[in-house]
């Protein structure tokens, strides 16, 4: 038996001597320091109640709503060429959600793709409508892709599932590749539910990220989500809550760079115009080899190069290579190019 410290009278007087300050308890010491220092430290706190799920529902993350959008935009094309059907992907929101409401949220019956996305924690979901699987399988294997729903009790066959997994993995391969220049995820199928009861991938008030695609096939509508729990992206909050200033910029310079490669390839027409002449038709109808028309352009006055019909450049004609040259001077301001097009002449 343990070894009793205090007698109960002891006790009793102890508590009878704090609770008429005849004892000092720590808070109200002659110096306060002990007291000021417990007060700076409850004006610092900050309360969290850690009961609420919903403490980090107001959290945006504008960084991953911009790689969820591009590689909506990416699967869309690589879907469209697996299925040999036109699909159209658009990126529906990114944002929080308890598990209980996204699970009834889905309809049912749904193609529930229970998945690893490493190096992030935990189990991610991604949902896609059956009737939209049922047109996409349809279109693969040349159908009509109507995407009709079977009335009996739902099961996916053999050939369902290697048709889901194809596209589970296609979408982590895109991921993964829009991804890469933040973290590096490699997305990995683990199995396949109908029944959102064996698809819970965290507590029903947990929060997971959800993300929704909105898919349009030639016949049939419908979504896509993917839920990554809220906790595995908690550690990447602060840069994924920021904007991808730098990424943008870089891919504008790749935009920049491709438009000057392509406008380089264009044809344009430059010409240059000796001198014009004014004649009668008289005059005209007397022409004949060996005759001479006076310009109206002096001899010593430079030839104007123009592109597109708009003045560029001075120069000169020469002779290069037994073909008549245009030897380039100096370029053509505004003012100049606004008195070459001033000048009145006849034709």
């Amino acid at each position: 038996m343990a070894e009793q410290i205090l007698s109960q009278d002891e006790v009793e007087a102890l508590l009878s001597a704090i609770k008429n300050e005849d004892v000092q308890t720590g808070t109200k010491g002659a110096s306060g320091e002990v007291g000021a220092s417990s007060e700076r430290l409850k004006a610092d706190a900050e309360p969290i109640d850690l009961t609420n799920a919903d403490r980090t529902a107001t959290v945006r993350m504008p960084s991953l709503e911009i790689f969820n959008e591009r590689t909506g935009m990416t699967f869309g094309q690589a879907l469209e060429s697996t299925i040999r059907r036109s699909v159209r992907v658009h990126h529906d929101g990114t944002g929080p959600m308890k598990m209980s409401e996204f699970l009834n949220y889905l309809p049912v019956p749904s193609c529930l793709n229970l998945v690893r996305i490493e190096p992030l924690w935990g189990v991610s979901l991604l949902a896609v409508e059956a009737r939209l699987l049922y047109a996409m399988l349809e279109g693969f294997f040349g159908g009509h892709g109507a995407g009709q729903l079977r009335t009996e009790a739902h099961t996916f066959t053999s050939i369902e599932l290697t048709f889901v997994r194809r596209v589970v993995e296609l979408y982590g391969e895109i991921l993964g590749k829009t991804w890469a220049s933040f973290l590096p995820l490699d997305l990995s199928y683990i199995r396949t539910e109908s029944n959102p009861q064996y698809a819970s991938i965290v507590q029903a008030n947990d929060l997971v990220m959800v993300t929704t695609y909105n898919l349009e096939l030639p016949s049939v509508r419908g979504k896509l989500h993917l839920a990554i729990p809220f906790s595995s992206l908690e550690p990447y909050k602060k840069e994924l809550g920021a904007e991808l200033q730098v990424q943008a910029d870089d891919r504008q310079n790749d935009w920049a760079q491709a438009l000057h490669e392509q406008l380089g390839e264009f044809v344009i027409d430059a010409s240059v115009e000796l001198g014009r002449a004014e004649m009668t038709v008289r005059e005209m109808l007397a022409l004949e080899t060996g005759s001479v028309l006076m310009l109206d352009r002096p001899a010593e006055e430079p030839l104007v190069l123009s592109v597109e019909g708009q003045p560029k450049f001075f120069g000169r004609p020469v002779l290069h290579r037994k073909h008549v040259g245009f030897m380039v001077g100096s370029a053509v301001t505004e003012e100049e190019e606004s008195g070459i097009g001033e000048e009145p002449r006849g034709d």
